[in-house]
C-alpha cells in the first residue's frame, strides 16, 4: 500500500446567531483514535500518514429552539465517536460491510437523540443533520442525511458535489420544476425532508463511495456556507488556493463581505501524496459533475471558448507577423532590383549642384526684393497693416475659444462632480436603507425568538403544574384505597360477613376508587407521568380489581345486623 499523506483545518462558529447550534470531529488517525480540538481560522493539523483505519471528518448542523439544536448536534457527535472508537465488527476490505457500517452509525445516532428526547421533554422536537467523510486507502466513503454537503475539488476536474440534498427545493431540481439557479434563493430552501431526530420518521441516510485522488480537496460545510456562496464562488475560491489554510481563509472572509446569517461549520482535507492519478473524469463522479454543478461546467465552457478564441488571435497574429516580414523581404529585392542606389561618388556630386542651385535661387530672391522696394512701399504697408489686423484677429478668435472651452470644461466639471456627489449619496441612502432593514430583520428575529422562548417556557411550566397535579390525585388515590384495604382486611379478620350498608359503602368506595384511576388514564396528560408514578396506578388497579373479587366472593349476614360503624371495633373506611 503505498503513502497516503493529508492535512486538515476547519472551523466551526455561531456566525449570524447569538449561539452556535453546529457542532463538528475530525479525527486524523482512527488507529490511534486522535481527535483535534477547536480549530481556529487558517490554521492546519501537521501534515498526518493515512493508516490501516483511516481518517474520518464529521458535520452537524442542530435544529430546535431554545439549547435543543446545540444538544441534538452534540449527541450525533458523541454518538458517531462511540461507533468508530471500535471497528473490530467491520471488514476494511469489503466495501458493502463499509457503507453498511456508516449507515448504522447514522441511525444509531438518530435513536440516541429520540431516547434523549424521550426523558428530557424540553428537548423534543429537536433535530440534526448529519454529513459524514472516512478516507481509507484508495477510497473515500460519504454519508449524509439532510442539507449538510461534502464536496470534492481537484485541480483537473474542478468542484464535485458528493452528496445530493435531502430537502423540498432538491426535489424540485429532480422533477425538473426548479432550475439550480433558482434553487438557490428559493424562499423554502431551509425546507428539509429527511433529518435525525424526527419523531414521526426513521432516519434514512444515503451513503456512498468515490475513489480517492492524488490532489482531491475535500470540503464538508452544514448550510451556513452553501446556503450563502454558490458552488461556482466555493471552486473558484478552492482554485485560487491550493493551500487548505488560505483556503479556509478566503472561504470565510468571502463570507464575511456578504454577511453571515447562520451558523457556519466548514472543515476541509487535502490529499497531498497518495492516491490514483486523476484521470478526465473520475470514475463515480461524472453523474454529480453534470446534474450537481452547473455552474462549475458553464465556467468551464466559457473558460474553453474564451481560450479558443485567444488561440485564434493568436493565430491571426502570427500570420500577420509572417506577412509583413516577407513583405519587407521581397520590397527590398524589388527595391534593389528595380531602383538601384547611386555609387557614393553620383550622390556627392548631386548634393553639391543641389546646394548651388538652393544658394542662386535665394541670391536672386534678395536681388529681386531690393529692385522692387523703391517702387512698392505703399503695397508693403497696407500688406503689412492687414497681415496685422488678421493676427490680432486671430489672437482674439483664439482668446475667445480658449475662454469658450475652459468654461464649458468647467461646466463639465461640475456636472461630473454634482453626477459623483449624487452618486455618494444614493450608496449612502441605500447602506443606510440597507443596514436599518438588515437591524430591523434582526430585532423582528430576536422578537420572535425571544417569543418562542417564551412559549416553550409556558408550556414547560405548565407541563409541571399538570404533573404536580397529578402527583397530588395519585397521593389521594392512595391514600383512599389504604382505608378501603383496611376495611376490607377488618371484614376478613372478623369471619368475613359483613352487612348490605357496609357491603354498599365499599361498593361505593371501589366504584370511587376506579372513576379516578380511569380518569387518570384518559387525560391528555397522562403521558407526562413518570415510570413510577405509572406503574404505582397499575399496582391500585391490580389491588383494587383483588378486593372487589374478595369482596364478592364474602358471605352476607341473613338477617339483619348492625353495620361496621355501629360496632365496637371503630373500622376506619
Amino acid at each position: 500500500m503505498s503513502r497516503t499523506i493529508l492535512n486538515f483545518t476547519a472551523i466551526c462558529d455561531k456566525a449570524g446567531r447569538p449561539n452556535n447550534q453546529d457542532n463538528f470531529w475530525i479525527c486524523p488517525d482512527l488507529s490511534s483514535y486522535a481527535a483535534t480540538g477547536t480549530v481556529t481560522i487558517g490554521s492546519s493539523s501537521t501534515e498526518v500518514a493515512l493508516t490501516e483505519k483511516g481518517a474520518l471528518l464529521v458535520v452537524a448542523d442542530g435544529m430546535g429552539g431554545m439549547s435543543a439544536g446545540e444538544v441534538a448536534s452534540q449527541i450525533v457527535i458523541d454518538s458517531v465517536k462511540r461507533t468508530f472508537s471500535d471497528l473490530k465488527s467491520v471488514s476494511l476490505s469489503n466495501s458493502n460491510a463499509i457503507k453498511s457500517f456508516i449507515k448504522q452509525a447514522i441511525i444509531d445516532a438518530d435513536k440516541e437523540m429520540k431516547k434523549h428526547a424521550e426523558s428530557h421533554p424540553e428537548t423534543r422536537g429537536m433535530g440534526s443533520t448529519i454529513v459524514l467523510v472516512w478516507i481509507l486507502d484508495k477510497t473515500v466513503y460519504v454519508g449524509w442525511c439532510g442539507d449538510s454537503r461534502a464536496y470534492c475539488y481537484n485541480a483537473q476536474n474542478g468542484l464535485v458535489r458528493l452528496t445530493h440534498d435531502h430537502s423540498y427545493v432538491q426535489e424540485l431540481v429532480d422533477n425538473d420544476k426548479l432550475s439550480e439557479e433558482d434553487a438557490f434563493d428559493h424562499p423554502d430552501s431551509n425546507i428539509i425532508t429527511r433529518s435525525l431526530g424526527d419523531s414521526g420518521e426513521k432516519a434514512n441516510p444515503d451513503v456512498k463511495e468515490y475513489p480517492l485522488h492524488t490532489g482531491d480537496t475535500f470540503l464538508l460545510c452544514s448550510d451556513g456556507l452553501c446556503g450563502l456562496l454558490r458552488d461556482g464562488e466555493i471552486e473558484n475560491i478552492m482554485a485560487q488556493n491550493s493551500s487548505i489554510g488560505n483556503c479556509l481563509n478566503a472561504l470565510w472572509k468571502q463570507g464575511s463581505s456578504i454577511g453571515w446569517t447562520d451558523n457556519t461549520t466548514i472543515e476541509l482535507a487535502k490529499v497531498l501524496e497518495g492516491g490514483i492519478k486523476p484521470t478526465a473524469i473520475p470514475v463515480g463522479y461524472e453523474a454529480y459533475k453534470k446534474k450537481s454543478n452547473p455552474i462549475s461546467q458553464t465556467s468551464t465552457g466559457i473558460d474553453k471558448e474564451i481560450e479558443n478564441n485567444k488561440s485564434s488571435i493568436k493565430r491571426v497574429g502570427i500570420i500577420a507577423a509572417i506577412a509583413f516580414v516577407v513583405g519587407l523581404i521581397v520590397g527590398g529585392f524589388i527595391t534593389k532590383t528595380f531602383f538601384p542606389s547611386y555609387p557614393a561618388d553620383v550622390e556627392g556630386e548631386i548634393e553639391s549642384l543641389k546646394f548651388e542651385n538652393d544658394s542662386l535661387r535665394m541670391v536672386i530672391s534678395q536681388s529681386g526684393n531690393n529692385l522692387s522696394s523703391n517702387n512698392g512701399n505703399d503695397e508693403q504697408l497696407e500688406a503689412e497693416r492687414r497681415a496685422k489686423a488678421e493676427a490680432e484677429a486671430e489672437a482674439k478668435a483664439a482668446r475667445e475659444q480658449k475662454a469658450k472651452e475652459e468654461a464649458e470644461a468647467e461646466i463639465e466639471k461640475e456636472r461630473k462632480e454634482k453626477e459623483a456627489a449624487e452618486r455618494k449619496a444614493h450608496q449612502e441612502r441605500a447602506a443606510k436603507e440597507e443596514a436599518e432593514r438588515k437591524a430591523a430583520e434582526a430585532k423582528a428575529q430576536a422578537e420572535e425568538e425571544a417569543r418562542r422562548a417564551q412559549e416553550e417556557q409556558n408550556q414547560l411550566t405548565e407541563i409541571q403544574r399538570i404533573s404536580q397535579e397529578y402527583k397530588d390525585l395519585i397521593w389521594r388515590t392512595q391514600q383512599d384505597f389504604n382505608k378501603l384495604r383496611r376495611v376490607y382486611s377488618s371484614i376478613v379478620h372478623q369471619g368475613g360477613f359483613f352487612s348490605s350498608k357496609e357491603e354498599t359503602d365499599v361498593k361505593r368506595m371501589l366504584k370511587d376508587m376506579n372513576n379516578n384511576l380511569n380518569n387518570i388514564e384518559k387525560d391528555v396528560s397522562y403521558e407526562y407521568l413518570s415510570p413510577s408514578d405509572k406503574q404505582i396506578i397499575t399496582q391500585i388497579k391490580t389491588e383494587t380489581k383483588k378486593i372487589e373479587t374478595g369482596i364478592n366472593k364474602l358471605p352476607r349476614f341473613q338477617e339483619e345486623t348492625p353495620t361496621f360503624n355501629q360496632t365496637q371495633d371503630h373500622r376506619e373506611i
